[in-house]
């Protein structure tokens, strides 16, 4: 047992006897909490996180392998008590890129080593129409969204962060259609004289496993897009103005 103290009795030929006593301490191999993280390409801090079960432990953290060329700004390694954050810097990708630590724990040197994980997710690149987007009172017009990659489209009036006009997944197309009825009173004039009304796509990343579950759902990209209504004048005068 840890503490437990051992006694030696020792007696030589002549009966000379001495006696050691000796405690044995047993330190704890350290163990560590999985904290690997997910994070979006561009700029974006992941925070290497490790937790040991002993509050004394230090580390040893190197990069293990070889990272993909896409990513920059992080540290190769180092060691300490704590093991700081990492800025990794990515160009824009279209796939997972992975940085993988090899963290050693060690307690008074009983040790024990882990892979932390930092899994760099693409982010997506969103365009964003209205057709038409010049029309007149009472007309309807849509709303398109496309994204790089399968993504969840969220549409909100730009001035409204908080109330949905729609949601939907585009699992294979990546597409978001939305037909919408102006509403006069919310409409915003502008200095070149005209009447705009704008909206906000908002689109996330969706990864899925093999049977079609989603598994990750994130690093969000956002658009806006305008709309303008022509006036009576303009619409019974210059009916093709702006019209898609």
């Amino acid at each position: 047992q840890n503490g437990d103290k051992y006694k030696v009795e020792v007696i030589d030929g002549n009966n000379c006897e001495n006696i050691a006593a000796k405690s044995l301490i047993v330190n704890q191999v350290p163990t560590v909490s999985d904290k690997s993280v997910t994070i979006c390409s561009g700029s974006e801090t992941g925070v290497l996180d490790l937790t040991a079960n002993i509050p004394s432990a230090s580390y040893v953290w190197n990069v293990k392998g070889s990272p993909a060329e896409t990513l920059s700004d992080y540290q190769l390694g180092g060691s300490g008590t704590t093991i700081p954050s990492q800025a990794v810097k990515t160009s824009a990708i279209d796939h997972i890129d992975t940085l993988t630590y090899e963290v050693t724990v060690d307690n008074v040197g009983c040790t024990a080593t882990y892979d932390y994980n930092m899994f760099v997710y693409p982010q997506p690149t969103l365009v964003a129409t209205a057709s038409p987007s010049v029309i007149c009172q009472d007309e309807s017009f849509v709303l398109e969204a496309k994204a790089s990659t399968a993504a969840k489209y969220i549409w909100y009036e730009a001035n409204d962060a908080t109330s949905e006009l729609s949601s939907e997944i585009g699992t294979t197309s990546a597409v978001s259609v939305l037909k919408i009825d102006l509403d006069d009173a919310t409409l915003e004039r502008r200095e070149d004289g005209g009447w705009y009304k704008d909206y906000r796509i908002v689109a996330h990343l969706l990864l899925h496993d093999d049977e079609g579950h989603v598994i990750f759902e994130g690093c969000p990209v956002e658009e806006i897009v305008s709309v303008r209504r022509l006036d009576k004048f303009e619409c019974n005068h210059r009916p093709n103005l702006g019209r898609d």
